[in-house]
């Protein structure tokens, strides 16, 4: 790796210094992207904000048109731009982890926080390229923000039982308890009460259409209510 910076020290020449000799384990464009990025993460490097341009060989993977180093960076340029441009906060989306189930709520709520940036993005994304379309006809899709807002409402429910795993103190006498009232909770939001409040928890058939409530009925968080049978 080679960089082109400007020397402040040295009446603000321009010039090119050797960086790095990086080994690469995964030769393919978004492989050699990663390692990339890990270079300059591992070693405090804010090329987020300090990169200007990308040069390299004409390698497929390097300067293809769709998939390459060149389009991940990018992409990351253009969705920074958008945020300016739609004047959102400039955050990055999250990943949830596996191994921290509270990760998925900061998730939701970062997306839902960009959503009408990535739907612009991804619209321009389309127009260019048709791969981009199942993202973009499912992000516009008026129940893929529905389902999130559900999400973001239900999840602190979940999470604060989950807190009692990580308690200092004996709650295996309490597990139950609190699994059934954070279990009906949820299912209040769209379950009739009548049979709701006249089932065993461990009996409830929550995916039966029968004990469904009347869609005006059901419960999607406070962002949300029904208005000539669509929700607004």
């Amino acid at each position: 790796m080679v960089i082109r910076m400007l020397d402040y020290s040295n009446s603000q020449m321009v010039r090119y210094e050797f960086l790095s000799l990086i080994k690469v384990s995964d030769a393919s464009a978004l492989g050699i992207h990663k390692t990339i990025e890990k270079f300059f993460e591992d070693n405090s490097v804010p090329y987020k904000n300090n990169l200007i341009g990308f040069a390299a060989d004409g390698a497929s993977a390097m300067f293809g048109i769709h998939h390459s180093v060149k389009t991940f960076f990018k992409r990351q340029t253009m969705f920074k731009e958008f945020q300016y441009f739609v004047d959102t906060k400039k955050h990055k989306l999250l990943k949830p982890c596996q191994t921290r189930w509270f990760s998925l709520h900061s998730t939701i709520k970062r997306i839902l926080e960009q959503l009408a940036l990535l739907k612009l993005y991804f619209q321009a994304e389309y127009l260019i390229d048709q791969k981009a379309k199942s993202i973009f006809e499912g992000l516009k899709n008026p129940h893929f923000e529905l389902y999130l807002n559900f999400l973001d409402y239900s999840l602190p429910i979940l999470n604060s039982f989950n807190l009692s795993f990580r308690s200092e103190k004996p709650q295996i006498h309490l597990l139950y308890s609190k699994m059934s009232m954070a279990y009906k909770t949820i299912l209040e939001f769209y379950i009739k009460p009548e049979y709701l409040n006249n089932t065993d928890v461990d009996k409830i058939q929550y995916r039966n259409l029968t004990y469904f409530l009347e869609k005006e009925n059901i419960y999607l968080g406070g962002k949300w209510k029904m208005e000539n049978g669509l929700y607004v």
